[in-house]
């Protein structure tokens, strides 16, 4: 077995971008999705009751590199981008020694937003070729393609551009959303940049399960409904805004298909990550590695008339899976029943290798108890915002989603207050999908987490909230467009 310079252990950080707990085997879901990442967990330890800061890809990411929430690191949906005020983890790993490598296949997470900061190496999978002009537009259409097309291939390096649109356009989502490359990539890595006795960081967005649902046979169409002809599946919508913004109808058929193919991105990602676990065991790294499984957010699967990854705090967003990995700390098998948050990733990673660090974090370790911990997760402002949904949706109803929202959790109790002043208190223990709203009906639970929301509020919040715009191009405008966000 390889063992890293100065016997730290690598780390390995794994994003599974929109993977919602609730649909893993691990946690109990009916279906067997995740074979793979449940094999992980045996061999380590599992966190039952994780929860993200955010919703959403870009402060929820931002959390997980910095150790700290929203109204903290200011990168949000009203300054979406990571400021050079706040340390990231890769920053201070590359201060001891690590080489760092990070790839992306979500655009948020990119340069453009500050995420390249502490890399030795940044990969953007949507590029075919590394460089800094964004040239493709998957969502462009018609003369407009080529009119963007022509103004951006003259700059940097011609040919390399025109290779990068080509990629972008034709063939970034032909076989499915990156992750067979991205293997390819790590594989090239460990056997040359990442395998050479330096102890490395590589952190991976994963972006499958992420909408469009369609991952590659024989994934794709494995847990659809019996009776279901694939031709219905296919025709099934997956425009979550025009759902809802009440322009197209949605039953319990459409629900249970979504489904289905939901599960089967779910099983083809956990076939990747058996694949990638594979190649660090082959390379006699994976017991001397840190491996942190994890997502950013969940989805909403027309869960309480939602989909996609917006617009509430409850569960199916905010509950995510979380296994940790590495012989010599986790004794294998363990299940850890408190309430984390993936904030506590930092931290963590900074004990495990007895870093001594001034960096200020807001996460606690996963190595120590965190019983009774208040969870908060936050949504600043509505993304999209309401002028660009009705600038694509005129005739859509979002006026409801027009709020910010705080949600703070103690044990399994969950309380939700909105700007518009809606209070929602759950009971998970009883209730763990959200479905019965017990407000009015347990006083001193609910006055405690409403104390601790406005606490909360008066300490961190603020209409001047520090951060930065990021100067977003056209084109990354139109490539997060194609996956649903806009602006």
């Amino acid at each position: 077995m390889k063992k890293a310079a100065g016997n730290r252990p690598n780390v390995v950080v794994i994003v599974l971008d929109t993977a919602r707990a609730f649909n893993f085997s691990c946690y109990g879901y009916g279906r067997e999705t995740s074979p793979h990442i449940d094999a992980v967990a045996k061999e380590g330890v599992l966190f039952q009751n994780a929860v993200s800061p955010s919703p959403w890809t870009l402060p929820a990411h931002a959390s997980l590199f910095t150790g700290m929430y929203p109204c903290s690191h200011g990168c949000t949906e009203k300054h979406k981008m990571l400021g050079d005020g706040t340390t990231v983890l890769p920053e201070v790993l590359k201060g001891i020694g690590y080489r760092t490598v990070g790839i992306s296949n979500n655009s948020w997470i990119s340069r453009s937003f500050g995420f390249d900061r502490g890399f030795d190496i940044f990969i953007n999978l949507w590029q075919l070729v590394q460089c800094e002009t964004d040239f493709a537009d998957p969502s462009a259409k018609g003369m407009d393609k080529y009119r963007k097309a022509a103004g951006l291939l003259m700059r940097g390096n011609p040919l390399v551009n025109l290779l990068n649109g080509i990629y972008g356009r034709f063939f970034w989502r032909r076989y499915d959303y990156g992750a067979r490359r991205i293997n390819r990539i790590v594989g090239r890595l460990l056997k040359n940049d990442l395998g050479k006795g330096q102890p490395f960081f590589l952190f991976i967005n994963y972006l499958e399960p992420h909408l469009e649902y369609k991952a590659p046979e024989p994934y794709w169409g494995r847990f659809l409904p019996e009776g279901v002809a694939k031709r219905d599946a296919l025709s099934v919508n997956q425009d979550a805004w025009a759902y809802m913004g009440g322009l197209v109808p949605m039953g319990e058929a459409d629900r249970q298909i979504l489904t289905a193919l939901y599960d089967g991105e779910i099983a083809y990602l956990d076939h990747r990550i058996g694949e990638l676990c594979g190649m660090l065991r082959r390379g006699g790294m994976l017991d001397d590695t840190l491996l942190i499984l994890t997502s950013d957010h969940g989805e909403n699967i027309l869960d309480h008339g939602l989909m996609d990854h917006q617009y509430c705090l409850y569960d199916t967003l905010l509950k995510v899976p979380l296994v940790l990995r590495l012989p010599s700390y986790f004794e294998g098998g363990k299940s850890a029943e408190a309430v984390v948050q993936t904030t506590d990733i930092f931290p963590t990673v900074m004990e495990v290798l007895g870093i001594e660090t001034e960096v200020n974090v807001q996460g606690r370790s996963l190595l120590r108890a965190n019983t009774g911990r208040l969870a908060y997760s936050e949504y600043a402002a509505p993304q999209p915002g309401m002028e660009a949904i009705y600038r694509k949706y005129p005739a859509g109803n979002f006026h409801r989603f027009d709020r910010s929202l705080l949600s703070v959790r103690r044990d399994n109790w969950k309380f939700i207050s909105a700007s518009d002043g809606k209070e929602e208190l759950y009971d998970l223990g009883q209730d763990p999908f959200e479905e019965n709203d017990v407000a009015g009906s347990v006083p001193e639970v609910e006055s405690a987490l409403r104390a601790a929301c406005a606490e909360w509020k008066e300490r961190y919040w603020s209409e001047d909230a520090a951060g930065t715009e990021a100067s977003m191009s056209g084109e990354i405008r139109k490539r997060l467009e194609a996956l649903g966000y806009f602006n």
